[in-house]
């Protein structure tokens, strides 16, 4: 690590002559000592406010002047400002978000000072009242709450009906707790009107609502006096109310459950408390709001909510697809995948430890449940090219069938040729693709019917394309390895397979759209490293598939469709051969 007073000993000089001019021309900077601790240079400092002796300590840090330095208080315990952090450093003028190089440590000081003679937090022996000094700082949400175990999480729906709480009628909820490794989020689950539910929490999913829940009353106050905060227990919360004329017998003053309370004054502000079951004591809650519905998706996007894709294969490739489908706005997925998720297979998918010794497909689809909470997914465990009952195989396909897109992620042709099968049987387009060993790149793929030629004529032409092209040897059958023409070993990333992900994603929206295609193409060799045809990362070479023409469809074939409607037609009316 580099020491700035030694790379910049100028600048160091500087600080010191500042910093003693400042002594000099200020009287109320008592003493200066310079220390060294480990590589940090320190300024112990005393100043003189009100009559009353301040002790702080500025630390220059190891990369000043890119940074600034930090002021904190030597006797913390004694003595508090307004503006200081939790671990008792100074919020002055000057911080990460407008400091530049040209500030001294003898400006910070000087702002220390300007700080502490204005706020006075000490007081005078005369006993001056302590001064406030307003904020410089808007912080962001996530400043306010890293702080703060507990939380209340409100979005614009249910402040809006929070917004029309009365005096007159307060509101009964019900509300949970979701917990993570470090925080409690509470969500207001059930709002009541007269008994009867008229909201109920759509935007948790069901996976993670709880049976266990709380009950929470929303209270109309006039104003939120100064001193609200310092109600600690319910029945100061209870004469707090009954002085905003709210009757007592409408309070909930049952400790069998967790309570919530929230206090609405006339200005929409909100103060919510929280009492633990069988406790008395309350605790105002913080609050992380939903400052606006957005909706962040694109609005071509809409018309995906009613089109159903069926996916072949939730590996890393899958996987990916499926969580990338989920987040475009796809509310209805058909996944088949017989495979059980390993420890080994972390490393390029989405799943984690949480899911070894799962199917797949079950872990993935309680996975998207918590991306939407209106997604409906169906699984099959079954192999669709392996030893299965015919019945269950016949179910699938014909599951396949009413899917509006079919996607192959498993890079096997015999699953390849049995969808291309589907694809064509039922009418609907197919998109394909695949990581290349060592991660080298990958293809992206699709057949439109009556747009592009079947699943098997074009991957012949890329066949054909690449036919000339010198081969990369494999090392072995181990999926995503590779081994160069001079003994290197490649071995494909969760990168190389999201970015193609990604590709393989845009591609299957774009087919599922009803405006124009974006590709000109249907088929794509995408490189990621120079290996191979791909002369850099992120060459992509377009396959051309307009020239390939399909067997015509010819008259004979015609006559026999024609015979078989006939034979079929009274058998679906229920009549029988003469």
């Amino acid at each position: 690590m580099s020491i700035w007073f030694l790379e910049n000993p100028a600048r160091l000089i500087q600080e010191r002559k500042e910093i003693e001019q400042l002594q000099m021309n200020k009287n109320w900077l008592l003493g200066v000592e310079w220390n060294i601790s480990g590589i940090e240079l320190l300024v112990k400092v005393e100043m003189e406010a009100h009559g009353q002796t301040y002790e702080l300590e500025m630390e220059y840090p190891s990369i000043f002047p890119y940074a600034p330095p930090s002021i904190i208080p030597v006797d913390k315990d004694n003595w508090r400002t307004e503006h200081q952090y939790i671990n008792g450093t100074l919020c002055l003028e000057w911080g990460p978000d407008n400091w530049h190089s040209s500030i001294s440590g003898a400006t910070m000081l000087e702002s220390a000072y300007q700080l502490i003679h204005t706020e006075n937090p000490k007081g005078t022996k005369k006993g001056d009242d302590r001064s406030f000094v307003p904020s410089r700082h808007s912080l962001t949400t996530g400043q306010e709450l890293r702080h703060q175990t507990i939380r209340l999480y409100l979005n614009q729906s249910i402040l809006g009906i929070l917004s029309e709480v009365t005096a007159a009628k307060p509101l009964e909820m019900e509300f949970q707790f979701s917990f993570h490794s470090k925080t409690a989020v509470l969500h207001i689950v059930k709002i009541y009107d007269e008994g009867n539910v008229f909201w109920d929490n759509e935007y948790l999913p069901d996976s993670i609502k709880k049976e266990d829940v709380g009950k929470a009353q929303a209270f109309f106050i006039k104003e939120t006096p100064a001193n609200l905060k310092a109600i600690h227990s319910i029945e100061e919360l209870i004469l707090f109310l009954e002085l905003n004329g709210i009757n007592r017998d409408s309070i909930n003053l049952d400790n069998d459950s967790d309570r919530l309370f929230l206090l609405v004054d006339g200005e929409g502000n909100i103060t919510p408390f929280l009492s633990f079951e069988g406790k008395d004591t309350l605790f105002v809650v913080k609050m992380t709001i939903e400052n606006e519905n957005i909706v962040r998706r694109q609005s071509d996007l809409n018309s995906l909510k009613d089109k159903k894709v069926g996916i072949v294969g939730l590996g890393s490739l899958g996987s990916k697809v499926a969580n990338s489908l989920a987040r475009s706005g796809i509310e209805n997925l058909f996944l088949i995948d017989d495979d059980v998720f390993f420890a080994g297979n972390i490393e390029r998918h989405t799943l984690d430890w949480n899911s070894v010794g799962v199917h797949k497909v079950n872990a993935i689809k309680n996975q998207l449940s918590l991306i939407s909470s209106s997604i409906n997914v169906h699984v099959s465990l079954i192999n669709l090219t392996g030893q299965e009952s015919n019945s269950a195989l016949n179910s699938v396909i014909s599951r396949l069938g009413t899917c509006d897109i079919i996607i192959d992620a498993t890079a096997d042709s015999k699953v390849f040729n049995l969808l291309a099968a589907v694809s064509k049987g039922y009418n609907k387009p197919m998109v394909w693709g695949e990581v290349f060993a060592g991660g080298i790149g990958g293809l992206i793929a699709r057949s439109r019917p009556k747009l592009d030629p079947s699943p098997q004529t074009m991957r012949q032409a890329l066949f054909e394309t690449t036919q000339s092209v010198p081969t990369i040897s494999q090392v072995s059958t181990r999926p995503y390895e590779l081994e160069s023409e001079t003994g290197e070993v490649w071995i494909a990333s969760d990168s190389n397979v999201g970015i193609i992900a990604s590709h393989l994603s845009d591609l299957i929206v774009d087919t599922l759209s009803t405006e124009d295609s974006e590709y000109p193409y249907s088929m794509y060799l995408i490189g990621l490293k120079k290996a191979w045809i791909f002369e850099e990362p992120f060459a992509t070479f377009p396959i051309n598939t307009d020239h390939i023409v399909e067997e015509p469809f010819d008259e004979e074939n015609s006559s026999n469709i024609q015979e078989v409607i006939d034979f079929i037609k009274p058998l679906l009316k229920g009549e029988k051969d003469d």
